[in-house]
């Protein structure tokens, strides 16, 4: 059984899109759990509509909630006050009945296998976590034969981060008490990094290179209006790379028992992380020759430490600026 997480916020013009790609997969999911950060459009309005005129079951804040029904069951929970998409992600998560779960955006639509495909490939390697590639591109004839997936070592860690609608998971007791702690934790940017950390941390982790979901590029993207940018201002860039840094603290301080070879992957790429942050922001407090030279020098020598290629252009434009 399999619950699909869905978090809202003025969604009114895609969600429909994203209903229907959920709705028409050829392996259906148990249940939908929606939760609306205080939209002020008609989404929920167009969410009600929609679950009516298509007869599938739905109740609001869990009242009436009867879980022995086998068919399809929507749940919506309407926030009072807009809490932000990693709390709404983590809330619904937790309510949860069922422990695969799929993370779904607003605003992306999913080809039609895509949970068959990612939970034949959990079920058969018995994975903790399958995450897929993603068009840019809308194919709505998309055909995805020849599935190529390759398992992902801790080793890679600073080469890998998933985006969140990619991921299918396994829901445990420790994931709970890991989230119970991120929750409170506020220093963090996006709950998707930290969630790849610890899926590479605990288990078996693999990547399914074909694309499973059309990600949608617009302007109230909470984060992939900036997928195809290969820099922001300096200043963005300090914070991002002290969000990376971060991303290291958070898991370590809240992971139970991590093994040896993590704690020397997580260490090594904390080092880097850091060193890079303290970088590009003494560039950013001082432009100066010696800084520029620094930042270089430091390019050069972890040059395969960098996660990303645009990352090192990123890095190199403020150099040459």
């Amino acid at each position: 059984m399999i619950s699909v997480v869905l978090t809202t916020y003025n969604g009114e013009k895609y969600i429909i899109d994203q209903l229907d790609s959920i709705l028409n997969q050829s392996i259906k999911p148990t249940e939908i759990l929606i939760g609306d950060d205080n939209s002020t459009d008609y989404t929920l309005d167009l969410i009600y509509e929609y679950l009516k005129n298509k007869k599938i079951n739905f109740c609001i804040n869990d009242d009436g909630l009867d879980l022995s029904k086998t068919n399809l069951i929507v749940r919506i929970f309407k926030n009072n006050k807009n809490i932000g998409y990693n709390q709404n992600f983590i809330n619904l998560i937790k309510k949860t009945s069922y422990d695969i779960i799929f993370i779904s955006d607003q605003d992306d639509i999913w080809y039609k296998d895509k949970i068959k495909i990612q939970t034949d490939i959990l079920n058969k390697n018995k994975a903790i976590c399958i995450a897929s590639n993603y068009d840019l591109d809308y194919n709505s004839d998309k055909n995805i034969i020849n599935i190529n997936y390759n398992k992902i070592s801790i080793k890679n860690i600073n080469h890998i981060s998933f985006y969140g609608m990619t991921m299918c998971f396994k829901k445990d007791t420790d994931f709970i008490s890991f989230l119970d702690d991120i929750k409170k934790d506020d220093t963090y940017m996006y709950y998707d990094r930290l969630f790849t950390l610890y899926f590479l941390i605990n288990g078996n982790v693999y990547f399914i290179n074909n694309p499973l979901v059309y990600h949608r590029i617009h302007n109230s993207n909470a984060v992939g209006n900036n997928t195809k940018k290969i820099r922001g201002s300096l200043k963005d860039r300090v914070d991002i790379a002290y969000d990376y840094y971060n991303d290291i603290v958070i898991v370590k301080k809240y992971i139970k028992n991590i093994d040896d070879k993590s704690i020397y992957y997580l260490d090594k790429n904390e080092n880097f992380r850091y060193k890079r942050y303290i970088l590009l922001n003494e560039l950013y407090k001082n432009n100066s020759i010696k800084n520029k030279i620094k930042l270089l020098l430091f390019i050069i020598t972890n040059f395969y430490n960098y996660p990303f290629l645009k990352s090192i252009l990123g890095d190199l434009y403020y150099i040459f600026k």
